[in-house]
């Protein structure tokens, strides 16, 4: 459950496990994308995640980068 891992402290074995979720969740639920790579650093000051994902859409050449931050709401 990635909203109940937002209110987990930011510590470098969330940011993995965070990752690791994200990479997950894309590949069951969307078939049309071929991730390449799920990069998220977490923000101290904001109490959240810049996630930063890539990957190519089927029959599309260019890669799409996609660029969020993540924080719970209140």
């Amino acid at each position: 459950n990635l909203r109940a891992m937002l209110f987990e402290l930011l510590t470098p074995q969330m940011t993995h496990v965070i990752s690791k979720q994200i990479t997950m969740l894309i590949k069951n639920y969307e078939p049309r994308c071929r991730l390449v790579d799920v990069s998220n650093r977490p923000n101290l000051d904001k109490n959240g995640y810049s996630v930063s994902i890539s990957f190519y859409v089927v029959n599309t050449p260019n890669p799409v980068v996609v660029e969020t931050f993540l924080e719970r709401l209140r």
